[in-house]
């Protein structure tokens, strides 16, 4: 979008609004550029203690890996039908969010960040070469601002807004102590169930005494679906018998977006505002920290009178791949307890292989992601397939990224489509596009 006009009179170079792992990321990574950076958040950083699943390996390549509660050895699969599957080595970690954020925090006060906790945002607008952002304790003047407060964030729909494609993943979770310990805590449970509705349920090991039990869905929560996800949390908290007291109660929405723009003049976009969670897993985490290095990056360039390429390089970081994760979701937003179960037992390493690494997203390529599919292709047939994957023109989609996004060459996404579909031909998947008649 052009080189970045340097002006005088603004109070700070950048200012990024939220402290989140995205926002936090941004701000130590630009301040650390030399850039004069106030970062505002509307609560305590930190806020309330909070734990969650992630890749250990990202957080340690992020420099993160001492907010990491324990390791999770071994993901466990599981149905309601007696098929299970345990991927062994499983590269996951229960994070301490709070001890993460805390970090950053720190990280950030050293590289020289302003910090205003308690402050809430209450407008961000932009004219005659400067960004302003008003809070309800004052006004201040900037060159450029981040906007990383997540997908609810005001501020990018009163500039017309990054419209969600109307996917999400609705969550309800329950911490409990339980009333007996448990004897492993290097195990964490995936399960599906038909109780009531097609969702998936989880349990992390905080410890031996804490868990997090939740059930999360292909839908949103809203009024109509929360009283039935409520319903199956309970019934799967029985049903694994973990008794116990509840501490907190967790909910809320992963929403599964296509953005429209990463950057409106001055404001730059980061992290869930963009959303950063992968469609087929709603892991966000690592990606948010990734993404906002990049936007760092993009941000020193400008300032330096190059080209603050940043949508050009945060469309080719996803796309095209990130479209075939959608696929992947669209799949298991289908599944029921029968095809779940021949899932699980039918597993085999080589075939998890590819989709663990699909899940972390290390790479959106193409390529990969057909490797990841082939995994499904040899489980299931052709007809389950097509009875289990929402119709959606994911070629057109390709194409129309092309279209929208020059800088990535329709060379590279027709080449793209022709390896993918030389990966598929041994799979069958020539017969699949007659019986959904798109991919």
């Amino acid at each position: 979008m052009g080189k970045i006009k340097l002006v005088k009179k603004a109070q700070y170079d950048v200012i990024v609004a939220g402290g989140g792992p995205a926002g936090l990321t941004a701000a130590v990574e630009i301040s650390k550029t030399g850039l004069k950076t106030l970062l505002i958040e509307k609560n305590n950083i930190g806020g309330a203690p909070r734990s969650w699943i992630t890749w250990y390996s990202g957080l340690k390549k992020a420099g993160c890996a001492s907010a990491v509660k324990h390791k999770i050895d071994t993901l466990v699969f599981s149905g309601y039908l007696g098929g299970a599957y345990e991927l062994k080595k499983s590269d996951s970690a229960v994070v301490d969010t709070k001890k993460l954020l805390l970090l950053l925090k720190e990280r950030a006060l050293k590289a020289g960040v302003e910090i205003k906790e308690n402050e809430n945002i209450l407008k961000c607008s932009q004219s005659g070469g400067f960004a302003a952002v008003k809070t309800a304790k004052g006004s201040y003047k900037t060159r450029y601002v981040v906007d990383a407060m997540g997908w609810s964030s005001k501020n990018q729909h009163s500039l017309g807004a990054n419209e969600p494609r109307g996917d999400y993943m609705g969550c309800r979770a329950a911490e409990i102590k339980l009333e007996k310990p448990l004897k492993d805590i290097s195990k964490a449970h995936i399960f599906h169930a038909p109780f009531p509705g097609k969702d998936y349920f989880w349990l992390l090991p905080y410890n031996k005494h804490e868990v997090l039990a939740g059930c999360f869905s292909f839908e949103k929560l809203d009024a109509k679906s929360g009283p039935r996800m409520n319903k199956s949390l309970n019934r799967y908290i029985k049903y694994i018998g973990a008794h116990g007291r509840r501490l907190k109660e967790i909910q809320g929405n992963i929403p599964l977006m296509e953005k429209k723009y990463f950057r409106r003049g001055r404001i730059f976009f980061c992290g869930d505002v963009v959303s950063s969670p992968l469609p087929s897993s709603g892991f966000g985490l690592l990606r948010a920290i990734e993404e906002a290095r990049l936007l760092a990056r993009c941000l020193k360039r400008g300032f330096k009178g190059k080209s603050a390429d940043y949508e050009e390089k945060i469309i080719a970081l996803r796309y095209p791949g990130y479209e075939l994760h959608y696929l992947v979701a669209d799949i298991l937003k289908n599944m029921d307890e029968v095809i779940f179960n021949k899932a699980v037992s039918g597993m085999k390493d080589n075939s998890v292989k590819f989709i663990k690494s699909f899940l972390k997203g290390d790479d959106l390529s193409l390529i990969f992601a057909a490797q990841a599919l082939i995994a499904i292709f040899k489980t299931f047939t052709l007809k389950e397939i097509a009875a289990m994957a929402i119709k959606r023109d994911y070629k057109e989609f390709l194409l129309r990224a092309a279209r929208d996004y020059p800088k990535i060459k329709p060379g590279q996404i027709k080449k793209a489509l022709k390896k993918m579909a030389g990966e598929l031909k041994k799979t069958g998947i020539k017969e699949l596009k007659k019986i959904r008649g798109r991919l």
